[in-house]
């Protein structure tokens, strides 16, 4: 029996045929697959030789077609960007960051397929964070997460397409937030009046928040500073880049009322018989904590201000103190630079967030200037 090929596709040995057969009923398609050979046939009209040659083609392009990629899910970008970025990130900061992400991924599903996300999953996103009753702070740095996390994922052609890249994150002027308060050096000595650094449970208070406002560091590295840190002798103190929010090592000298904070610290140290690395170890034999905690320094600190009758305002904690700091270098000095210098900051944009307006200073200002128009007016006349 003869047969007639009507199309032949690929290599010789791997070959796709289309045939008819001599008596011409029927037209077929042959090829090899896992080495078995293999024939589909259809009826020998115009329409069955179509379909064949269709059928035959369809086999070729399979066999030549790349295999299509997975699509990644929210899962595997986020991991794809931690194991890249977090090795050069502080471990606060990895936490942070993946509190941020978790808080999107948690939303739309780990499974979720990433590049399926819109600009509308983040309106929705933005939506359920201000119904939360969320700081616009935090929802805002939580979008920046997730478009940081995309912009990584498009770069690194993890992803296809990035639509929520598209996304600005606006808020209206009344709404954004008030910069923090700084304390007074009354409000400060009316708050440590209220704690007694001889008491064992509150010198820790008493000698951190001291150090806070001296000093100007943050509590994080107030609470984890270690003896060998603190050179009493020379009157200096190394704050260490582990526990400094930005990494940075820096040694400042130390100011009168910091050598005293730090006296009655080494007098609690002797007496418990503690002989530990730290400056305030933790209150109690309890704690998980190596070092006295900051949810405890905030409650003291709030309970005194109840008692000194200052008021509490949102978020100033030890942040109202490094503020106090850098304004009173300020207007000491008049040197902005050399007021963020002293809380270990170098960036001059910060000056707007540290140094907060007084209104004792401005009224001072207008009241030169009153007794300068008064001085001059008698000259006059």
């Amino acid at each position: 029996m003869t047969r007639k090929t009507l199309l032949r596709l690929g290599a010789a040995r791997e070959s796709i045929r289309v045939f008819t057969e001599s008596d011409g009923a029927l037209c077929r398609v042959q090829w090899r697959e896992h080495g078995r050979l293999k024939t589909k046939s259809w009826p020998n009209v115009p329409a069955g030789r179509a379909q064949a040659k269709a059928f035959a083609q369809g086999l070729a392009d399979r066999r030549t077609a790349k295999p299509e990629a997975p699509r990644l899910t929210m899962r595997d970008i986020w991991r794809a960007y931690a194991d890249d970025r977090f090795q050069h990130l502080r471990v606060r900061s990895q936490q942070i960051y993946t509190e941020y992400w978790m808080t999107w991924q948690t939303m739309w599903g780990a499974t979720a397929i990433a590049e399926d996300a819109t600009r509308q999953s983040v309106v929705e996103l933005r939506k359920a964070l201000d119904a939360r009753g969320l700081a616009v702070t935090t929802i805002g740095e939580t979008i920046r997460m997730v478009k940081r996390v995309y912009r990584y994922a498009e770069a690194a052609e993890l992803i296809a397409r990035n639509r929520v890249s598209g996304y600005e994150y606006r808020v209206a002027k009344e709404k954004r937030p008030a910069p923090v308060a700084e304390y007074r050096t009354e409000e400060i000595r009316a708050i440590l009046a209220q704690l007694n650094p001889a008491s064992p449970t509150q010198w820790r208070p008493w000698c951190a928040l001291t150090l806070c406002w001296t000093q100007g560091a943050r509590q994080h590295a107030v609470l984890h500073l270690q003896w060998a840190d603190v050179d009493l002798e020379a009157r200096r103190i190394t704050w260490r880049a582990e526990w400094d929010k930005v990494g940075r090592e820096r040694t400042q000298p130390l100011r009168e009322a910091a050598v005293e904070a730090l006296a009655h610290a080494w007098a609690h140290r002797e007496r418990m018989g503690y002989v530990g690395t730290w400056v305030f170890p933790a209150g109690s034999a309890k704690s998980q904590r190596d070092v006295y905690s900051i949810q405890s320094l905030w409650a003291a600190l709030t309970k005194a201000e109840r008692s000194a009758k200052v008021e509490h305002k949102r978020q100033r904690g030890g942040h109202g103190l490094r503020r106090l700091l850098t304004g009173d270098v300020n207007a000491l000095t008049g040197d902005p630079m050399l007021a963020l210098h002293a809380i270990g900051d170098t960036d001059a944009r910060q000056a707007a967030r540290y140094i907060v307006p007084r209104e004792d200073r401005i009224k001072d200002a207008f009241d030169g200037l009153d007794r300068a128009i008064a001085d001059d007016g008698e000259a006059r006349e």
